[in-house]
């Protein structure tokens, strides 16, 4: 039997169709690139958290809350550290050592140039090209080194206004020590906030031998107004889940700038690839609605354009809502950092 005239062709009865799909494909990628930017913020800028946790000092938090503590540190047994003499909380201990450096020569031609630097990483001196230039420690292939490392050292049980702070824990600022010759074990010479175990301050010609080395500290006190950031648990303060409790000398507001300067580079592949979701799915929730009026000449190619930058616009600044405001980061948050 002959189709009936008035019937519609299959491609134009279809087409309500494939805008609906549309729609529902450009919302679920809408959605998406919502939820990657909240998930970016939430796991690569801890500052959003941190800024957007109660303040304990002045809010009542619920057992598991995101919190900051301010007070006075405390702990029970002093930190340790084999150089450094004294009371101190914790210690980080910052190592360089006077080593041979290789560099190019002025050209391809020429001959590479070798000058002592201080460094706290000691390059390999097997992988020069002139050899006669050799670097203590393992990778000079001798035995019997004595170098100091870098490292750090926390004292057993850390207070805040007797909350104990859970490990683990990182630190994010710290006093930077000036300290005299008798502070440090071995300490020959005193610079600013370097201790020297050599003959001189230079590392050059005439100077300090190769091998030796300069030591500097960042501690924390007893009695040193700190903040750090955790889940409380009762009287402790934990690290969140799959992160650590922040640590740093000063108030709270010390804290979340700490925490700014340490956000990680992902962050914005995180925000760029967002928000290009955003922009596309948007692009694809309004497109039906343009089709409607695509075939008039004049009004349907305004109405494309003006599409374009309408999704342009609202996809920027939900990104810059999520980047700079943090809507919509409680939920998200919540789900990959800890409750």
């Amino acid at each position: 039997m002959a189709a009936d005239r008035n019937d519609p062709p299959k491609s134009i009865a279809s087409r309500p169709l494939r805008g609906l799909m549309g729609m529902v494909i450009g919302a679920l990628f809408a959605a998406s690139g919502f939820l990657v930017l909240a998930y970016g913020e939430a796991r690569m800028n801890q500052g959003a958290a941190v800024s957007r946790s109660l303040n304990a000092n002045e809010q009542t938090a619920r057992f598991g809350a995101q919190v900051t503590a301010t007070g006075a540190l405390d702990a029970v047994r002093p930190a340790i550290d084999p150089l450094l003499r004294g009371d101190f909380v914790y210690v980080q201990r910052i190592v360089e050592t006077c080593v041979w450096i290789e560099s190019p020569g002025k050209t391809d031609a020429a001959p590479p140039v070798y000058k002592k630097r201080w460094v706290r990483d000691v390059p390999d001196s097997r992988q020069f090209k002139v050899r006669g230039h050799d670097n203590p420690g393992r990778t000079s292939g001798k035995e019997g080194s004595t170098l100091a490392m870098s490292g750090e050292t926390f004292g057993e049980g850390l207070l805040i206004e007797k909350r104990l702070l859970r490990d683990p824990i990182v630190v994010l600022g710290a006093e930077t020590l000036a300290p005299s010759r008798t502070d440090v074990q071995g300490a020959r010479l005193v610079q600013e906030q370097w201790a020297y175990l050599a003959s001189s301050t230079e590392c050059k010609d005439g100077g300090a031998g190769v091998g030796d080395q300069r030591v500097g500290f960042r501690v924390l006190r007893k009695g040193d107004l700190v903040t750090a950031f955790g889940v409380l648990r009762g009287a402790h303060i934990e690290a969140p889940q799959g992160a650590t409790v922040l640590l740093t000398k000063g108030s709270r507001l010390a804290l979340v700038d700490a925490v700014n300067h340490t956000r990680s580079p992902y962050a914005w592949l995180f925000r760029g690839g967002g928000g290009l979701l955003l922009w596309i799915g948007l692009s694809m929730f309004l497109g039906p609605l343009v089709q409607l009026v695509a075939w008039i000449p004049l009004l349907g190619g305004f109405a494309r354009g003006a599409a374009r930058l309408a999704t342009l616009g609202i996809a920027l600044l939900i990104t810059l809502g999520v980047v700079y405001e943090g809507y919509g980061l409680g939920l998200v948050q919540r789900l990959t950092i800890g409750p």
